[in-house]
């Protein structure tokens, strides 16, 4: 991967670092930076922790293919969300995200606001909304439960379902990259993906939708006491994943969002 080397200059002065500096707060050399300010081709781990410690997104810094300049230039990525039909499906779904978004672009009423709270408060049992501590679903979770909780997303989908609206979900993945370079993520798979997940409540009548995929995530809640356990370096980048990288539902194909990595400073 190249990087721009005016936008990265520019990037870097406007932080009032030096090229020491910033190789120290990336722990790099000083000359993977004179590499990279040179429009050399460095390692996609080095421009991330670059951008992260410059507080840009890689994107406004980095070089498209071809070398034409990639800043501003580069569609969103969307994802697509599939109406959910099954109970089922939303809970396989969850119990394997690490965090999820829920987003709901119906104008409540008072024949709707019952259903559609109900369903978003069973939903935020289900899905943390900062990825650090893994799916809230325990994967030991006893069957009699997790029947109990799929009967109570199938009522709640089908009472919306009377409104005329639907939920609908996606998914998609990101690697973490910490200190040196590393790829790290929580649970018993290091250097695993971290899988998000997308849900939006919607009155369109089609059976699916896209919406902007979410560039930068929390690794801890809001108040919360406990850091991450990630070590003593809490800085951190997201890396896009590839397919197939890891496997996760069979469903995945045309959700796996390839591109540029995107970056985060914890």
């Amino acid at each position: 991967m190249r990087l721009d080397p005016a936008k990265l200059k520019q990037a870097r002065t406007r932080a009032a670092m030096s090229q020491e500096r910033l190789a120290r707060r990336c722990e790099l050399s000083r000359k993977s930076i004179q590499r990279a300010e040179l429009g050399e081709t460095v390692r996609p781990e080095t421009a991330a922790l670059v951008a992260a410690a410059l507080g840009v997104a890689l994107d406004e810094i980095r070089l498209a293919a071809g070398g034409a300049e990639a800043g501003g230039e580069r569609p969103e990525q969307r994802l697509t969300l599939r109406r959910a039909k099954s109970g089922t499906r939303v809970f396989e779904t969850l119990a394997q995200s690490y965090a999820g978004r829920i987003g709901c672009d119906v104008e409540a009423s008072g024949e709707t606001i019952g259903p559609l709270t109900g369903l978003v408060a069973s939903l935020g049992r289900l899905v943390a909304d900062a990825w650090g501590r893994g799916p809230m679903i325990p994967p030991d979770l006893p069957m009699v439960d997790r029947l109990r909780i799929i009967a109570e997303l199938n009522d709640a989908l089908r009472a919306l379902e009377r409104h005329g609206i639907g939920c609908f979900i996606g998914h998609y993945y990101r690697y973490v990259v910490a200190g040196r370079g590393a790829v790290q993520a929580p649970g018993d798979a290091p250097g695993g993906p971290v899988m998000l997940a997308r849900i939006q409540l919607s009155d369109c009548p089609r059976d699916a939708l896209q919406v902007t995929i979410d560039q930068q995530w929390s690794s801890q809640r809001e108040g919360a006491a406990a850091p991450p356990a990630f070590g003593d370096d809490e800085r951190f980048v997201f890396l896009e994943s590839r397919p197939p990288l890891t496997p996760a539902l069979e469903d995945t194909a045309g959700e796996v969002i390839e591109g540029a990595f995107s970056v985060r400073v914890a």
